[in-house]
């Protein structure tokens, strides 16, 4: 949460950086594959050299949830 400006959460895109952090920090390159397949499948992967990126769908559903029910 950021009540300081109001939001519940932010999100930042993962893109090529994330991957390179991944790398360096070690990880499997099978296991970055992996990674970067899923998100480019499912558009989650944020390439800022296309503009068709800038086209994000937003459902506008709103989902509620008491935690007292849980």
């Amino acid at each position: 949460m950021a009540p300081e400006y109001g939001a519940y959460m932010g999100y930042f895109p993962v893109d090529g950086q994330t991957l390179d952090y991944l790398n360096r920090t070690g990880r499997k390159k099978e296991n970055i594959d992996i990674i970067e397949k899923y998100l480019k499948e499912n558009e989650m992967f944020r390439n800022y050299s296309q503009s068709n990126n800038d086209n994000v769908k937003w459902t506008g559903d709103v989902l509620e949830l008491d935690l007292g029910s849980v």
